[in-house]
């Protein structure tokens, strides 16, 4: 019994581990948060979702990949809490052992600690910058730009730029030379540079290597621009 209910705590820390994990991922190809995490947790409880809600999953190859993954999770997931409760609801009324509520005890109280971690702001932000980054090493890009989504307005997006490779059209230029609304119908809404916020951005502001950038536009336009461009001027870099 006591192997049961370790393993049924067990479970239940790593589906906030993978839900956590998964959301970030999928925040990865283009969704905010509330959007992607609402639909991590139906596809890991195999729940389902409104046909509505299901085109953003078919939109790209990636997301349909990350999808049907969690899936395979889901029902993981289900099939070994539903063994780890049968198992310990069938031993509660044939044995008695002291040791298992205190083992029982200490468990919860570990997954209370692991819930208020969750809620704690500079944690979760440490860990989910953590899941950005190595998900952004492994998708073995050509660049180290990524991107966050912050929140989606219908065909546009506030996102959070990680820039260190400038593209070559932007670099040692201020935005009022680059265009930037006129040309790509984007704004800077606010750049975080070392320990320096910049939230009045200037028309004559530069952009520099580490800088945190929160634009505001298409998705896709910011995709290509920081990510496509910059991994294609890498490649014929490579090419001379």
């Amino acid at each position: 019994m006591t192997g049961a209910i370790v393993l049924f705590f067990i479970v239940i820390i790593a589906f906030m581990l993978i839900t956590e994990i998964f959301t970030v991922l999928f925040r990865l190809t283009g969704l905010p948060e509330a959007k992607a995490r609402l639909q991590v947790v139906s596809l890991l409880t195999t729940c389902g979702f409104t046909t509505k809600e299901t085109e953003i999953f078919v939109t790209t190859p990636a997301r349909r990949k990350l999808a049907i993954t969690a899936m395979i999770f889901g029902y993981a997931f289900s099939a070994t809490l539903v063994s780890a409760f049968v198992s310990i609801v069938l031993s509660l009324g044939s044995q008695y052992d002291s040791g298992i509520w205190i083992t029982f005890g200490i468990l919860l109280a570990v997954l209370f600690v692991v819930i208020l971690l969750s809620k704690i702001k500079f944690v979760k932000n440490a860990f989910d910058s953590l899941i950005f980054k190595l998900a952004h090493k492994l998708s073995k890009s050509k660049t180290k730009n990524f991107l966050k989504v912050i929140d989606d307005y219908g065909l546009n997006s506030i996102v959070e730029l990680t820039l260190i490779d400038i593209p070559n059209e932007f670099k040692d230029k201020t935005l009022e030379n680059i265009k930037i609304k006129q040309n790509y119908g984007l704004s800077v809404l606010a750049i975080s540079r070392g320990n320096k916020i910049i939230n009045n951005v200037a028309r004559d502001e530069v952009f520099s290597e580490k800088d945190i950038i929160t634009l505001y536009g298409n998705f896709n336009t910011i995709k290509e621009l920081f990510i496509d461009n910059v991994e294609k001027e890498k490649e014929e870099n490579k090419e001379i």
